[in-house]
């Protein structure tokens, strides 16, 4: 009952309403989603490609997918190019980081996310 209090709260507290679906809920329902990177370097890494599967109960909805690519600013690592496979000319035709978080966000709506970061 009080979590209930405390999304409304913040629901109605949300400047911005365009992303009000964010606090939609969807019982039983998660997001495993995965990026990859210009660099393993933190500090410098721009994001390169996001993709995102939903899960509902012990189910993993392969029908219900995301994948985008995105144009990186600057020049990706060769070395980075072997761990992801990604090449420059396959993200070539790729969007602005801004348009895919958008995308990114509709795919999700107000469902938990699941991800997990493999260090080095």
């Amino acid at each position: 009952m009080f979590d209930k209090l405390i999304h409304h709260y913040y629901r109605r507290q949300l400047k911005d309403k365009r992303y009000e679906f964010l606090y939609d809920t969807h019982p039983d329902e998660l997001v495993s989603f995965d990026c990859e990177t210009t660099s393993l370097d933190i500090s410098e890494a721009q994001i390169i490609s996001i993709g995102a599967v939903k899960i509902r109960g012990n189910r993993i909805l392969t029908s219900e997918t995301f994948e985008i690519l995105i144009k990186p600013e600057g020049m990706i690592q060769a070395t980075n190019v072997t761990i992801h496979g990604l090449r420059p000319k396959d993200l070539s035709g790729g969007v602005k980081v801004d348009f895919a978080i958008e995308q990114f966000l509709q795919f999700v709506g107000g469902r938990p996310l699941v991800g997990y970061f493999f260090g080095i």
